[in-house]
């Protein structure tokens, strides 16, 4: 079993504070240490990787459209459950509003302008196809055959993001790449990580440790280029 299963193990017994008065008074687990479980690293998408994926989706058909709303709007950090729950009117044109979130607490997720146009785009066309669209219709849709038309769904998200994959010759490509690559970037753009925090809803400071670990090396590398007097590329 894998440390971190260990871990798992151990916490509920105590949590549970299983005890047997007849034959031990005390907890046996109380005096364990649990093992260091390393941190995962995060793994983000390099520039040219996400080049691939721009480029992948280029050659898409049907979904082209679509799909490419759904990888700017998953480039802004939003886990795929997330990206389920998004009406229309979660979209003020600027901003998208995360009413039901992981952490049970709403956000805001400012998008790019172009993240902002595309998603426009997207919107506008399905008017231009009559659909009637309002507030509660739903902001991805399916254009799988047995439910067209409807609420894109989580395993739908998964099946859209691993076509591009296999298209752009990214292995094991999956929806939080993009969050991961996301909050990587937020750092390595300089942004203080309790607003990146914010921006993602990365509730626990440990389990964002990752992201600040990437930036803190890529920053640490950088600095012992120009002490040096190089660029990084040369």
């Amino acid at each position: 079993m894998k440390a971190s299963g260990i871990n798992r193990s151990f916490s509920r017994i105590k949590d549970k504070g299983y005890t047997y008065p007849d034959i031990i008074a005390t907890n046996p687990t109380l005096g364990i240490k649990l093992e260091k479980v390393p941190l995962p690293p995060a793994q983000s998408l390099t520039p040219e990787e996400m080049e691939r994926v721009w480029s992948a989706l280029e050659l898409l058909g049907e979904t082209k459209q679509r799909d490419t709303a759904l990888v700017h709007i998953l480039s802004h950090g939003l886990r795929a459950g997330e990206v389920v729950q998004l009406n229309i009117g979660s979209f003020d044109g600027k901003l998208l509003f995360l009413p039901d979130t992981k952490t049970n607490e709403p956000r805001l997720v400012p998008l790019r302008k172009e993240s902002r146009e595309v998603l426009a785009e997207y919107l506008r066309s399905r008017e231009e196809n009559s659909e009637v669209l309002n507030s509660l219709s739903p902001l991805m849709i399916s254009h799988h055959a047995s439910y067209k038309g409807e609420r894109l769904s989580y395993h739908g998200i998964y099946f859209a993001v691993e076509k591009i994959g296999e298209i752009a010759h990214i292995e094991d490509l999956h929806p939080h790449s993009f969050r991961h690559t996301y909050a990587t970037d937020l750092l390595l753009l300089g942004v203080d990580p309790s607003h990146a925090r914010k921006l993602t809803g990365h509730q626990s400071e440990k389990a964002f440790r990752r992201y600040t670990l990437r930036s803190e090396q890529e920053a640490a590398i950088a600095a012992y280029y120009r002490a040096i007097g190089e660029t990084q590329g040369e």
